[in-house]
């Protein structure tokens, strides 16, 4: 039996100071593989549609209700609702876009659809290089992208903020896999600066890491992150206030 009482105690404990997020993860795309095996989930796709079918209809059809249970919980006090799933590689999706359409998109969306019914933003989680998928998911529903992966193909914020920016926000964007490892803090806060000149008219950002931060990313700049966003903020207030 799954146990629904710590959302509930969670966001009264954070809702009124913070935007409170979360939800069930839900990778149904990665959970197929699980199952019957990455090799046989990629051709079965092709050789056994309808045994795919199949199986992303009853695990969604559990988790979609796991997740309409867990916001109920919340009783109105989660913001944003989040689920993962990674259908990008570093070059491009995992899968055609033709195959994403026909097995992920109606499946994911109730996911989203869900979430606006209890009054949540939806995040969606995916690494990688999606740019030819998020047409999609702004169409279905999705309010903000997660992570902004800049190194993947076609993923850099300038270009997504332009073609994207009036209906999505992203959050990510300063590069665990160059600038983070091997640059300078001076090279991450002049990342974090143009930036924050990219969004800050506009909004529609939310400052962080492209991933998580691991072992190999210096201490000092991750905190050069924050401390450079702090001071632009900062300097744009007495700029305004002059």
């Amino acid at each position: 039996m799954l146990d629904y009482s710590s959302p509930q105690e969670q966001c009264r404990k954070y809702h009124e100071e913070y935007a409170t997020f979360g939800a069930p993860w839900s990778p149904f795309f990665h959970e197929v593989g699980w199952l019957v095996g990455q090799d046989e989930f990629m051709v079965w796709m092709h050789t056994k549609p309808e045994v795919v079918h199949a199986i992303i209809h009853h695990i969604v059809d559990y988790e979609v209700e796991v997740t309409r249970r867990f916001l109920q919980a919340a009783d109105g006090m989660l913001d944003i609702a989040y689920f993962g799933n990674d259908f990008g590689t570093q070059r491009g999706l995992l899968i055609s876009p033709q195959m994403w359409h026909e097995f992920i998109r109606t499946p994911l969306k109730r996911f989203f659809d869900v979430s606006h019914d209890h009054g949540c933003k939806v995040m969606k989680h995916s690494c990688g290089a999606i740019r030819d998928i998020i047409p999609f998911l702004i169409e279905d529903g999705v309010d903000i992208l997660d992570p902004v992966q800049v190194a993947a193909a076609g993923m850099d914020l300038a270009g997504l903020v332009r073609d994207f920016g009036q209906a999505l926000c992203f959050h990510g964007g300063v590069d665990t896999q160059r600038t983070l490892p091997v640059g300078s803090t001076e090279d991450v806060r002049a990342e974090v600066r143009s930036y924050l000149a990219l969004t800050r008219e506009k909004g529609g950002y939310i400052l962080c890491g492209s991933q998580e931060f691991i072992e190999d990313i210096p201490l000092d700049n991750i905190l050069a992150i924050y401390d450079e966003n702090q001071k632009t903020i900062q300097q744009t207030d007495r700029t305004r206030l002059r």
